[in-house]
Parts: structure tokens; C-alpha cells; sequence
């Protein structure tokens, strides 16, 4: 059976939600980051056979972003593209499939990773296509409605991440205090590693268009920040009365 190794890897930094790269569709970005990872291992475009893509924000911005980051990536039209959905793993799926390719003998060589902008998935509108009778449309939020319609609500109810968080610390006896250190523990390490360019050399720097003939290089994580266990015990749980997850322990919104 043929090895799968991973001979490169790169990445842009990674932007909040809102943040430097609230402009910048998905598809450019993983673009930016194709082109890179082929110039540094020197792999011309026509040796890829195949390009796997996880997002889980997809949109008819970019149908099938894999493909069309590609083909801006300035890959052959003959080198095959697809993407996978599977929330936060889809990244890591992608990577998973191309693998598992290379290690049946279907590849040889495979581009797989993961994109997202969270700024700029699109909101919509349900059952505005035919016009209302009466009364007024929802619009929706990908990011906050794709996480409790990933189950039948019939039977699981609105479960959002936040919530099944909370589920876990019940079921794990994992408290709040311990939550908050590890939230601690993880920021701190995220600051260590910017502050000594430890990211420097896997970090893509990115051209971020300003307007009016600016232009901003982006290469720095934004969404580290520094903080205490005093300022962070001092945060609300979100997600329900007397919980234990916190803005300042989950996960944040990023690009």
C-alpha cells in the first residue's frame, strides 16, 4: 500500500469575524494559499491529481469552492476539484480523503485543506422567491442557523454548539474554573508562538484591498488576545442560566 506523507503546508493568518478580512471571499483566500503551497514545494499545477476543499459556510458565491479556488489558483482544467462538509472537521476530512486516495493508489498527489470567511457568507431569505401573501420575511444568519439545523429539530431540539458545550461539562464533570484555565492556557500559548514568529514561516502574508489605491498586508493572527483568569471569571455563560461556557472559553467566529 502506497504512504501518504505531507510534504508542505501553509495558511494565511486568520482574521475575526468583522476583522481585516471581512472584505475577502472564501475563494480568494484559498486561492492565495493553493498558489503558495505549490511554489514552495515546487509541484507544477499539471502533477495535482486532485484539489480537496473543507468549508463548512458554503454558498452559491463560490458552488463547489474547491474547484473555483483552483482554477483562480491557476491549476489545468483538467485537474479534478471537490468539496466536503463537515462542520468544524470538514478541513480535516478534506485532508483525510486525499490520503486515503494516495494510500489506495487513485492519487499521486493531492491539495487539501480548508476554507472559511464567516464575514462574508451571505444571509438569506427563505420563501421570498414567490413573493408573501401576508406578513414579513426572516432573514437568516448562516453562521447562527447552519449549527441547530444540522439535526432534525423535531427530535433534537435547536442544539447549538454553545449548548452541546454545556452538555459536555455536565456529562464530564468539566467546571467552570477548569474551562476558563484551559481558555487560558490555549491564549497564552497563541501569544507566545505570534510574539517569538513561531507562525512566521507557515503564515501566508496577504494583500488586504483598502480602497482608494490602499492596500494592508495581513500575516498576524487577530484573534488571540491577551487576558487573566480574573478577567475571565468575571464573563457571563451565554448559552444558559448558571452554565459555564463563556465568550471568554469557546471557540471565536474568524476567517
Amino acid at each position: 500500500m502506497p504512504k501518504a506523507v505531507i510534504v508542505g503546508g501553509v495558511r494565511t493568518a486568520i482574521g475575526r469575524m468583522g476583522g481585516a478580512l471581512k472584505s475577502v471571499p472564501a475563494e480568494e483566500l484559498a486561492a492565495h494559499v493553493i498558489g503558495e503551497i505549490l511554489k514552495r514545494t515546487g509541484i507544477e499545477g499539471e502533477e495535482v491529481d486532485e484539489v480537496i476543499l473543507g468549508q463548512a459556510k458554503q454558498s452559491c458565491d463560490a458552488p463547489n469552492i474547491a474547484r473555483v479556488s483552483s482554477l483562480m489558483a491557476g491549476l489545468p482544467i483538467e485537474v479534478p476539484a471537490y468539496t466536503v462538509h463537515r462542520q468544524c472537521g470538514s478541513g480535516l476530512q478534506a485532508l483525510i480523503n486525499g490520503a486515503q486516495q494516495i494510500m489506495l493508489g487513485e492519487a499521486e498527489v493531492i491539495v487539501a485543506g480548508g476554507v472559511e470567511s464567516m464575514s462574508t457568507a451571505p444571509y438569506y431569505l427563505r420563501f421570498a422567491r414567490y413573493g408573501y401573501g401576508a406578513g414579513n420575511g426572516e432573514i437568516l444568519d448562516p453562521n447562527t442557523e447552519s449549527q441547530p439545523r444540522s439535526q432534525p429539530e423535531d427530535r433534537y431540539g435547536r442544539l447549538t454548539m454553545g449548548m452541546t458545550a454545556e452538555n459536555l461539562a455536565v456529562k464530564y464533570d468539566i467546571s467552570r474554573t477548569e474551562q476558563d484555565e484551559f481558555a487560558l492556557w490555549s491564549q497564552e500559548k497563541a501569544w507566545a508562538a505570534i510574539e517569538s514568529g513561531r507562525f512566521r514561516q507557515e503564515i501566508v502574508p496577504f494583500t488586504v484591498d483598502l480602497g482608494k489605491g490602499k492596500n494592508a498586508v495581513f500575516d498576524t493572527d487577530e484573534h488571540p488576545r491577551k487576558t487573566s483568569m480574573d478577567a475571565l471569571s468575571r464573563l457571563k455563560p451565554v448559552f444558559k442560566e448558571n452554565g459555564t461556557v463563556t465568550a471568554g472559553n469557546s471557540s471565536g467566529r474568524n476567517d
